[in-house]
């Protein structure tokens, strides 16, 4: 999403309050307009343009010391002194953007109190085991949810059989009364470099037939995102690092072919742990 975009929407609405759903860049995008936004509201009005509390998620994707500065100079009193929380992955997550200095997290952590989030809440012991054993993640969060589905692995010779085994597995998930909505198929790739834009190219109107009803398979996009959680019709394909922070009961991953590097682990642990049923 473009920053200019977003400072624009702001200036014409006036809200009170910005949410934004969507990948980090989105995320980061919309907070850096929000203080812009938030900072010439503040100067014009002869206030000090300063937070009193700010919150970060998924840090480990930014981490960085020019964002410690930036943050630092816009609360009052400072990193040092002022009130924050910090939310990151650094042991399973940190590789995928590439974005972690471990210089600005120790500076972080010699200012603030550290605590450890050991529960996962989100997937299933199914879910926990095989992302443990395919990824390897330095540390494990106890889980407490037990499952019914297990998670299976197909092997494929080519693009055009991975094509045809996502396409016999999307077919499966629905003859099993899984809804579209429920479905959410990810790559370490590109949209357009992907298995599912593969499959989608091959199919009439982009679309699968089940039980004499089209279901569409459409790249997620920012001006369909809400469209995720309710689409009757359409099961929606992302990258994963456009995923973070979201989450599905279904998710089908595509195109791994390398595990043995720390990037390509990190991905897929991240696309795994998005699964919260199968």
């Amino acid at each position: 999403m473009d920053l200019h975009k977003i400072e624009k929407i702001l200036y014409k609405e006036k809200p009170n309050y910005l949410i934004v759903q969507g990948d980090t860049n989105t995320a980061l995008a919309g907070c850096l307009a929000a203080s812009i936004y938030n900072r010439k509201y503040l100067i014009d009005h002869k206030m000090n343009p300063r937070f009193k509390t700010v919150i970060i998620d998924e840090a480990q994707d930014m981490m960085t010391q020019n964002l410690l500065g930036s943050i630092d100079a816009c609360m009052y009193g400072g990193l040092e002194s002022g009130n924050w929380w910090v939310f990151c992955d650094k042991n399973n997550q940190a590789a995928v953007f590439g974005k972690f200095e471990e210089t600005a997290f120790s500076r972080l952590k010699k200012l603030g109190e550290n605590y450890l989030l050991y529960k996962n809440l989100r997937n299933t012991r199914q879910i926990s085991d095989e992302t443990i054993m395919l990824t390897r993640p330095k540390i494990c969060p106890h889980v407490e949810i037990d499952g019914a589905v297990p998670v299976q692995t197909i092997f494929y010779k080519d693009n055009n059989e991975q094509a045809s085994k996502l396409k016999n597995t999307l077919l499966k998930l629905m003859k099993d009364q899984v809804r579209p909505s429920e479905i959410t198929v990810l790559s370490p790739l590109k949209n357009e470099e992907g298995c599912a834009t593969l499959l989608s190219s091959q199919l009439k109107n982009s679309a699968l037939n089940h039980k004499n009803r089209l279901i569409l398979l459409n790249p997620l996009l920012s001006k369909n995102i809400t469209s995720l959680e309710n689409s009757t019709s359409t099961i929606f394909f992302c990258s994963i690092s456009a995923f973070k922070g979201l989450e599905k009961d279904f998710i089908v991953i595509t195109d791994i072919d390398n595990l043995s590097k720390e990037w390509w682990r990190s991905v897929l642990y991240v696309g795994m742990s998005r699964a919260r049923v199968g």
